[in-house]
C-alpha cells in the first residue's frame, strides 16, 4: 500500500520502535521495538498485520541490531546479531514465529528471492563473500563463493598489510582464541613466528552497552603484523551476553575487574608468548574511560596506557 495510517497502539507497543519495513507482499509491517535504551540492546521484531489489526511479537532477544535487514522472501525476514561476541545471521519466519540460526561468524550482505548474500567471517581473514539459498539441505548447494574479501577491502586488506606493515619477525597471519571468563568473553589475537614473548595490547570496548564482534579486524592485524598481540574484551556489561544490566551502579567496578582477570587470564595461559612487563593498555569513550581507571588502579599490570575521548 501507498499509504497507511497505523493506530498508535502499534508504536506504544514497546517503549521504543524503530526500522519499519512491509514484507515483499505488502502484507504485514515489521519494525524493531525494544525496552531498553541502550546502544544495541536487545530488541524484538513485531510485526502488525492491518488487515486483522493486530500485533504481533515474533521474537526477542536480538542483539547488536543496528538496523531493520533484509527479507529474503515473503515470509522470511534475515537479521544480523550478536550471539556472545560471534555475529550471527537468524533467519524469522512470520509464518511460523520462529527464529533459526542460519550461519554463524558471518554477516548478511543482502538477501532476496531465495537467497542470502553472506559475508563469511574469521578472526585470522578477512574471510569471503557466499551465496547460500535459503532452501536446500545441502552444504554444497548452500554455499557457493562468490569472491574472496581482500577484493572488497582494497588497500586496507591484508595483501595491503603484509606489503606495508609486516615486521621481519612476525607475519599477518594470527593465531586467535576466544577466552571465556564467568560471563563475558575476551578475543585474543596473537602475532605468529615470533622469536621472543610479544607485548600484549589490552583493548575494552566503549558504549559501555556495545562489544567487540569476534571477526577479523584491521586494527589488531596492523598490531599483529608488528609482533604485538591484542586482548579485546566484552566485559559484563556488553551487548550479545545476558548481563548487560549489571554495569548501573557498578560502572568503574564491575568492568574494571573483569578487564583485570581477562589480562590476568590471557598473561597465565599464554605465559610462554606474552610478556608480563610489556602489556598496555587502549580504548575510546568508554574503553578511554577503562583505560584511565586500569593504569591508575593497577600500574603493576599495564605499563602504556593510551585513553581516546574517555
Amino acid at each position: 500500500p501507498a499509504t497507511i495510517c497505523i493506530d498508535d497502539q502499534v508504536v506504544s507497543a514497546s517503549r521504543l520502535a524503530r526500522s519499519p519495513s512491509w514484507s515483499p507482499d505488502g502484507k504485514f509491517l515489521c519494525f524493531l521495538s525494544a525496552d531498553f535504551a541502550t546502544h544495541d540492546g536487545p530488541a524484538s521484531l513485531t510485526m502488525y498485520d492491518p488487515k486483522e489489526e493486530r500485533i504481533q511479537q515474533i521474537a526477542a532477544g536480538l542483539w547488536g541490531i543496528v538496523k531493520f535487514q533484509h527479507w529474503a522472501d515473503d515470509t522470511h525476514l534475515v537479521l544480523n546479531e550478536l550471539c556472545r561476541s560471534t555475529p550471527t545471521v537468524s533467519l524469522i519466519s512470520t509464518k511460523t514465529k520462529t527464529r533459526t540460526i542460519f550461519r554463524q561468524s558471518a554477516t548478511a550482505i543482502t538477501a532476496g528471492a531465495g537467497y542470502i548474500i553472506l559475508h563469511r567471517q574469521r578472526l585470522s581473514d578477512p574471510g569471503d563473500i557466499v551465496c547460500a539459498a535459503l532452501h536446500s539441505s545441502s552444504e554444497q548447494d548452500i554455499l557457493v563463493p562468490i569472491r574472496s574479501i581482500g577484493a572488497v577491502l582494497g588497500n586496507y586488506g591484508k595483501d595491503a598489510i603484509t606489503e606495508y606493515w609486516t615486521a621481519p619477525e612476525a607475519s599477518t597471519s594470527q593465531d586467535s582464541t576466544i577466552l571465556s571468563i564467568d560471563n563475558f568473553e575476551a578475543i585474543l589475537k596473537l602475532p605468529s613466528h615470533t622469536k621472543e614473548r610479544c607485548p600484549l595490547i589490552v583493548m575494552p570496548h566503549g558504549g559501555p552497552h556495545s562489544a567487540t564482534r569476534a571477526a577479523y579486524s584491521v586494527p589488531t592485524a596492523f598490531l599483529n603484523a608488528r609482533g604485538m598481540a591484542s586482548l579485546e574484551i566484552n566485559y559484563q556489561g556488553s551487548i550479545g551476553f545476558d548481563s548487560y544490566d549489571v554495569l548501573p551502579g557498578n560502572i568503574s567496578t564491575r568492568d574494571v575487574e573483569d578487564c583485570v582477570a581477562a589480562t590476568r587470564l590471557a598473561l597465565e595461559k599464554f605465559s610462554s608468548i606474552l610478556d608480563p612487563d610489556r602489556v598496555a593498555v587502549c580504548g575510546g569513550s568508554h574503553g578511554g574511560f577503562l583505560s584511565g581507571h586500569l593504569a591508575i588502579q593497577y600500574p603493576s599490570i599495564f605499563k602504556v596506557c593510551c585513553m581516546r575521548n574517555p
